[in-house]
């Protein structure tokens, strides 16, 4: 090679190792974490059913049996059905627990509800709640509502569920 061509390609080199270095002075980079925090599970469990007691039907029509959505409300009777004194009544109640400092939502998906005994059946309507939210990490919703009593509704013992959902 001769001398002229070798400090030539020599020199381009140099002058491109130059740009390369002064290419990183413009260069700079930093880190970063990436977080995460996971909520405690909203949990909610039954504390008590909702319980209208024992009732004589109305001699004719449609009696109502209510029960509020509220701690400690009891049934009232109207329309011409009559609330006995033996079996206790009142709301049910849930104990709903979340994260604390965040809001959680309760909800009922119905509003009204079947109840049956043997082949026999009688609606419960205007499912309420107490609160649809609860906040502070835990707290207690109650859940009341109205029973509908025909005439001669046949005598037993009247069962059926309903679902309150809790969530973020």
């Amino acid at each position: 090679m001769n001398s002229k061509l070798f400090k030539a390609v020599l020199a381009s080199g140099v002058f491109a190792a130059a740009g390369v270095a002064s290419t990183g002075a413009y260069a700079a980079s930093a880190t970063a974490d990436a977080t995460a925090t996971i909520l405690a599970a909203v949990t909610i469990s039954r504390v008590d059913h909702l319980r209208f007691g024992d009732i004589a039907p109305p001699a004719t029509g449609t009696g109502t049996v209510a029960v509020g959505a509220v701690s400690g409300a009891t049934a009232s009777c109207s329309g011409g059905a009559v609330c006995g004194t033996v079996s206790p009544t009142g709301p049910a109640s849930f104990d709903v627990t979340g994260a604390g400092g965040l809001t959680v939502n309760v909800s009922l998906p119905s509003t009204s509800v079947t109840i049956v005994s043997g082949a026999n059946s009688m609606s419960v309507s205007s499912l309420a709640l107490s609160s649809a939210t609860v906040t502070g990490g835990s707290g207690t919703v109650y859940v009341g509502g109205n029973l509908s009593v025909p005439a001669g509704q046949a005598a037993g013992t009247y069962t059926g569920t309903f679902t309150v959902d809790a969530n973020y």
